[in-house]
């Protein structure tokens, strides 16, 4: 019996799967693929000596090591989701403030307060200019097609409101909200779909609209496109 077709889910941390995987499993079920999820334990675009020159490299390493966990070939993948925090990348560095005193960065609708100031600047420098090429990128590996999600400013933000979440909050909340959806996918669609967060319009449109101001602080995904296109293919 053929095997189903892949979808590789990229996101950054464990709760993320936590939160997200079985209604991503239960969505692509319907169309007979089949969810691996990659956990990365970081944030690509910000670590490994990652920049736009090789960026792509470093995502093809991803999915190479994915298949080769999973004895698969690069025929089998279908599509790749790449979900990425914003954490306020695109914002002026004005609106980064220092503060000596904080032991933690800590993000609001309209700041970052940190310890270094310039230390999160060149990381909003690397970050911005990783994600930009990232968006220029159609297919990884020669053939896999590939498209780059964010959650702004980060998953915790759009999932439940909270900016600044602990590790321990993280844990918790994505348990609530996988046993919330785990027999309502309908339920989670609609809420990646038609919340004050969703930012509607087309893959650059919502992009562009993410690199504005400070829209990367605030609360806003684009995520509900993977399911639209997946409806319209």
């Amino acid at each position: 019996m053929a095997r189903k077709k892949v979808v590789l889910v990229i996101v950054e941390g464990p709760t993320d799967e936590d939160a997200l995987g079985i209604s991503l499993k239960q969505y692509f079920d319907k169309f007979s693929k089949n969810v691996l999820v990659e956990v990365m334990h970081c944030d690509i675009t910000t670590e490994w000596s990652g920049y736009p020159h090789n960026i792509r490299e470093k995502i093809t390493d991803v999915v190479k090591r994915n298949a080769q966990k999973n004895k698969y070939q690069k025929e089998h993948y279908s599509q790749i989701i790449h979900i990425v925090d914003t954490d306020g990348a695109f914002i002026d560095e004005e609106y980064v403030i220092e503060d000596r005193s904080v032991e933690k960065v800590n993000y609001s609708l309209t700041s970052i307060i940190c310890k270094d100031r310039k230390d999160i600047v060149n990381r909003n420098i690397q970050k911005s200019d990783n994600l930009k090429s990232l968006l220029s990128i159609k297919t990884i590996w020669s053939i896999i097609p590939y498209k780059v999600y964010y959650m702004s400013c980060n998953m915790d933000h759009v999932l439940h409101n909270i900016q600044n979440s602990t590790d321990e909050e993280k844990e918790y909340n994505a348990h609530i909200f996988a046993k919330k959806y785990k027999n309502d996918l309908i339920g989670f669609l609609n809420y990646i779909s038609e919340s004050v967060f969703t930012v509607k319009g087309t893959y650059k449109e919502t992009w562009d609209y993410i690199q504005r101001e400070v829209n990367s602080l605030n609360r806003h995904t684009n995520l509900q496109l993977c399911f639209e296109e997946e409806e319209n293919s």
